[in-house]
C-alpha cells in the first residue's frame, strides 16, 4: 500500500512493495540494500571509457565521498535539519532517526538523483577541487617567487647601504685628512729640521699619524712641534760640564712631556722612544730612556708610585742611565692605572 502527501519531496514505499528496477550495464557493480538508488562505485572499465570521452583523469569521487564533501562544505546542521524534517522521508527505510548522518545523505543522493547525475556531480566536484588545488598551488608558487624577489631586494638594499656607508666613511676620512693633514704637514716640516736625515724616524711617525688621524691627532702634533721648538736650542746653549747639559735637557724633556700630557695617539710611545734616542746623541756619558718604553712599571728605571698600580698610563719625566754600565742615574716618574 502506498500513501502520498501533498508537498512532500519523496514518497514513502511500503515494505511489501518492491522498488522499480534500475537499468545497469554489464560492467557495473552496484550495492543496493533497502534503498532504491545508484551504485556506490564504478568499475575501472567504465572509468576508462569515461576518461576517453573527456572526463578528468583524476580519481572519481564515490557517492560516499560526494556526501562527505557536501556535509563538509554546507555544514552538518543543514543536512541534520533536513533529515529531522518529518515532511522529508526516504522510501524503503523503516526508521532513519538512528541512521548516521553520512549514511543518510548517501541514501538521499541515491534516492533523489540518477546514476548519471551522481557521476556528473562527482565530476563537477572533482573539477572544482582540482581548480582550487591548482589555484592554491599557483598562489604558493607566486608567494615563493615574491619571497625570493623580496629576499634579493633586501640583499641588494643591504649591499647598497653598505656601499653607501663605506663611501660616507671614506669621504669623512678624506675630509678629515685634508682638513688636518695639510696644515699640520706644513707645521711639521717647518718645526722639525730634517735636512741631514737624522730625524727621519720622527718625521715618518708624525706623517703616519696624519695619514690615520684620530680625534687627538691635531692637538698632539701641535703640542709636539711646540715642545720640539723649545727643546731644539738646548744643545747649543753654554754649559761647562756634561752634567749641566744633562740637567737642561732633562728639564726640557720634562716640559715636553707636560705639553703632551693626557693626549694619546697610537704613535705616542714610539715617538717618545725615538725622541729619547735623538736627544741622547748630544751626550757622551749619559742616555735618556722614555718613561713609556714599557707598559709595566720597571723598578730598575721607574719610581714606583706610592698610589699603587703597575700599568703605566703616561710618563712625567724621562729616565737617565749611564751608557757604559746601564746604571740608572735618574729614575723616570710615571702615572699608573
Amino acid at each position: 500500500m502506498m500513501s502520498e502527501k501533498k508537498g512532500l519531496i519523496t514518497k514513502r514505499i511500503d515494505d511489501n512493495q518492491s522498488a522499480p528496477p534500475i537499468p545497469i550495464s554489464a560492467n557495473t557493480a552496484i550495492h543496493i540494500g533497502k534503498t532504491v538508488g545508484t551504485p556506490d562505485v564504478e568499475t575501472e572499465t567504465d572509468a576508462g571509457e569515461k576518461n576517453k570521452q573527456g572526463q578528468p583523469h583524476g580519481q572519481l569521487l564515490s557517492v560516499q565521498e560526494i556526501a562527505q564533501w557536501m556535509i563538509d562544505f554546507f555544514g552538518k546542521e543543514i543536512f541534520q535539519h533536513i533529515k529531522d524534517n518529518p515532511n522529508f522521508q526516504l522510501p524503503a527505510l523503516d526508521n532513519t532517526s538512528f541512521q548516521p548522518l553520512e549514511d543518510w545523505v548517501v541514501n538521499a543522493l541515491k534516492t533523489v538523483l540518477s546514476y548519471d547525475c551522481i557521476l556528473a556531480m562527482g565530476k563537477n566536484i572533482r573539477e572544482n577541487i582540482d581548480k582550487l588545488e591548482a589555484g592554491v598551488q599557483r598562489l604558493r608558487q607566486e608567494n615563493t617567487t615574491l619571497e625570493e624577489r623580496l629576499s634579493q631586494q633586501f640583499t641588494q638594499v643591504r649591499q647598497i647601504t653598505g656601499e653607501r656607508d663605506d663611501a660616507i666613511f671614506k669621504l669623512h676620512q678624506m675630509r678629515q685628512q685634508y682638513r688636518v693633514g695639510i696644515p699640520l704637514k706644513i707645521l711639521i716640516e717647518n718645526f722639525i729640521d730634517n735636512e741631514t736625515g737624522k730625524n727621519n724616524s720622527i718625521m715618518e711617525l708624525l706623517h703616519e699619524a696624519l695619514e690615520n688621524p684620530t680625534e687627538n691627532t691635531s692637538l698632539f702634533v701641535v703640542r709636539w712641534c711646540r715642545g720640539w721648538a723649545d727643546l731644539k736650542p738646548m744643545p747649543h746653549r753654554e754649559y761647562d760640564t756634561e752634567e749641566e747639559l744633562l740637567s737642561m735637557l732633562y728639564d726640557a724633556l720634562t716640559g715636553f712631556l707636560s705639553r703632551v700630557s693626557g693626549i694619546f695617539i697610537p704613535q705616542r710611545r714610539p715617538l717618545l722612544k725615538e725622541l729619547a734616542k735623538i736627544v741622547s746623541r748630544e751626550l757622551t756619558t749619559y742616555e735618556f730612556l722614555s718613561p713609556e718604553e714599557t707598559r709595566q712599571v720597571d723598578p730598575a728605571v721607574h719610581v714606583v708610585p706610592k698610589t699603587g698600580g703597575t700599568t703605566i698610563k703616561e710618563g712625567i719625566s724621562f729616565a737617565v742611565i749611564r751608557k757604559t754600565t746601564r746604571q740608572t742615574v735618574r729614575y723616570a716618574q710615571v702615572s699608573t692605572q
